[in-house]
């Protein structure tokens, strides 16, 4: 069983309208969501005899979601040649507030160009939330 915490506001669109978004995930990889949403904690229980990539990939996507993807994109990580990569600016600028928003500034640039521009020359989709730069896309991206 693994697990991950993604922000609260995010476990809406993870469970989805009547729970389908969540109900097509568990049907899709054959595992279980338990989500805590006082908490964030989303846990994926794997079957006895389940796919342990499939688990891993769900992760992924719950992971994904909660970095302000959103289903349909995240669902890309079903896909075993797809891959997620989440980058804390922090680790480039430190801690401090103003060094951090010129970063995210910078990424997304005036009225998202650099995000366009990075997407579309690296064949990858991009998301820029709170102190994380999370991306899908292949190796080849």
């Amino acid at each position: 069983m693994e697990y991950v915490r993604i922000p609260q506001r995010r476990i809406g669109v993870l469970i989805g309208h009547d729970g389908e978004t969540r109900k097509e995930f568990e049907v899709a990889t054959g595992c279980t969501l338990e989500i805590d949403s006082r908490t964030g904690i989303v846990r994926v229980v794997q079957p006895e005899r389940g796919d342990a990539l499939l688990a891993l990939q769900l992760l992924a996507v719950v992971r994904a979601i909660g970095r302000g993807f959103s289903p349909e994109t995240a669902r890309e990580l079903l896909d075993p040649e797809t891959y997620l990569e989440v980058i804390d600016i922090r680790d480039h600028t430190g801690h401090a507030r103003k060094r951090l928003e010129r970063m995210r500034g910078r990424v997304i640039g005036r009225n998202g160009k650099t995000r366009r521009i990075i997407e579309e020359q690296s064949n990858a989709r991009m998301a820029v939330q709170g102190h994380t730069v999370a991306l899908i896309g292949s190796l080849e991206a």
